[in-house]
Formats: C-alpha cells, structure tokens, sequence
C-alpha cells in the first residue's frame, strides 16, 4: 500500500513563495500475512515570520504551514474481531 502525502517545507531562497507543497511518497508499506500494520505519523505546525525588505523597515508577513515531522512503523498480529489490516494515526 503507497499512501501520498502534500508535505510542505520552507525554501529560503525564493522571496516570492517560501513555502513549497509537494507530494510525497516516501511512505509505502507491505503487508504481512495474519498481521495488520500500525503506522503513527507525526505532523508538526510550523510558522514562519517573513521581513524580506531590503531596508528590514516594514510590516512582517506571518504564514503556517504543516509539515509530517516523522513517523513509526509497527507490525502487530491480525485480530478477526477487529477488522483491521492497516490503521494510520495521525498526531
């Protein structure tokens, strides 16, 4: 299963738009079977103050955005109860 995200990070040589969304897809995971896989993600809240005039005299622009900071992979066996083969966590 390939899960893809739009993670964003901050570029610090374009003025014009710092921020930079991409799609990410570094996180695939295999199954393994009578087992179901856990994955917890990690999303960090950034902010960013930006003051990119010449003089540095000025109204500073405020902008946020959210980046996955990491993530945990776990593998626990299948129960039939549950129904679950595959549970992502956000945090």
């Amino acid at each position: 299963m390939s899960v893809f995200f739009v993670n964003s990070y901050m570029d610090f040589d374009d003025y014009d738009t710092p921020i930079k969304n991409y799609v990410n897809d570094r996180y695939t995971y295999r199954g393994i079977a009578g087992h179901r896989k856990n994955v917890k993600m990690y999303i960090k809240e950034n902010s960013v103050e930006l003051s990119d005039n010449i003089i540095g005299i000025g109204e500073s622009e405020e902008q946020e955005f959210i980046s996955i900071d990491n993530e945990i992979h776990d593998v626990q066996p299948f129960i039939v109860s549950e129904g679950l083969f595959f549970e992502v966590m956000l945090h």
